[in-house]
């Protein structure tokens, strides 16, 4: 288990292919962006603060299993965020 710093491709593919791990990844991976911004099939947890989804991520050669979990919390910072943005974007006009 590991935080964002741990999730770049010189460590992943360091593991090798027969290594799994967990680490927090990090909003600026494009693939994170997209999931954050898809319309994502998520299934509720036995705590219903959280929600996973489960995909395929390809990473340094490697084809993994994605365990994407997400909470409550952290959508409503997402989506102040959003509105944050979009509120200064429409000053600057």
């Amino acid at each position: 288990m590991a935080d964002s710093a741990f999730y770049t491709c010189g460590n992943i593919q360091s593991l090798g292919e027969h290594c799994f791990w967990i680490s927090h990844v990090p909003m600026t991976i494009p693939k994170a962006q997209e999931r954050v911004a898809s319309e994502v099939s998520w299934t509720a947890c036995k705590d219903t603060r959280y929600k996973y989804a489960v995909d395929e991520v390809h990473m340094v050669g490697y084809g993994r299993g994605g365990f994407w979990i997400t909470s409550a919390k952290q959508q409503k910072r997402i989506d102040t965020t959003f509105r944050t943005r979009l509120y200064e974007t429409d000053e600057e006009r």
